[in-house]
């Protein structure tokens, strides 16, 4: 078994969370192997293909700040020197794509239509994806996929009340990206464009992806 890692394990290596690794070990993007409810990753797929990236890991907070600041918005940042160490990273924003899946972590589901219409007149429930693809000038339709940002400490107890059936990727028609500690969307109807344009970089379509890649070069300085 040495030569397989945990997902929890690769997520420490690349510096990720671990539902990302999971997400690419699904996408086949990270060669794996499933054995009953694990994932089990390449050892040699880590080490030589996907080597961390130098600098400081970053928090949620700093990844959140990053995308602000990477869509032109204000960023949450104390002070300025933490604001300028950031804007050294935006000409490398698309290859940091993998550290900023520290943001929150993505659930899948399916949803009968009532809570799909809950969902979208609930202040903390923030479009995003392809549920803003079109606001953000991006060619990808996908109607029946409801995509946004919701806080974690809600999550449960809305899933509970609208019995969400936790899904593949593949199956779902919601994606929720579960947000822990302070929400930093509130008040918002949409994410930040760079929010967005990763969303659809993770996305298990090809074109999806594409089209994320695409948006999110568009940002980068």
């Amino acid at each position: 078994m040495d030569q397989f890692l945990s997902s929890a394990q690769a997520a420490r290596s690349l510096g990720v969370n671990d539902s990302r690794v999971r997400q690419l070990a699904r996408q086949g993007r990270l060669p794996s192997q499933k054995v009953g409810s694990r994932w089990l990753i390449e050892a040699r797929a880590v080490n030589r293909g996907r080597p961390r990236l130098p600098g400081r890991p970053l928090s949620p907070s700093s990844a959140w700040a990053l995308l602000f600041l990477a869509s032109g918005e204000e960023p949450q940042v104390a002070n300025r020197r933490a604001r300028r160490r950031l804007a050294k990273r935006l000409p490398s924003l698309s290859k940091e794509a993998e550290r900023l899946s520290v943001r929150a972590e993505p659930r899948w589901f399916r949803a009968d239509q009532r809570a799909l219409a809950a969902l979208r007149t609930d202040p903390d429930f923030i479009r995003s994806g392809v549920s803003v693809s079109e606001e953000y000038g991006v060619d990808i339709q996908a109607p029946n996929i409801v995509e946004g940002y919701f806080p974690q400490r809600k999550l449960d107890q809305f899933s509970y009340r609208y019995a969400l059936r936790p899904v593949s990727e593949e199956a779902a028609n919601l994606i929720v990206h579960s947000v822990g500690g302070r929400f930093p969307l509130a008040g918002r109807a949409q994410v930040p464009v760079a929010v967005a344009a990763l969303d659809l970089l993770e996305s298990h379509d090809e074109r999806t992806r594409r089209a994320g890649a695409k948006l999110l070069r568009e940002l980068t300085p």
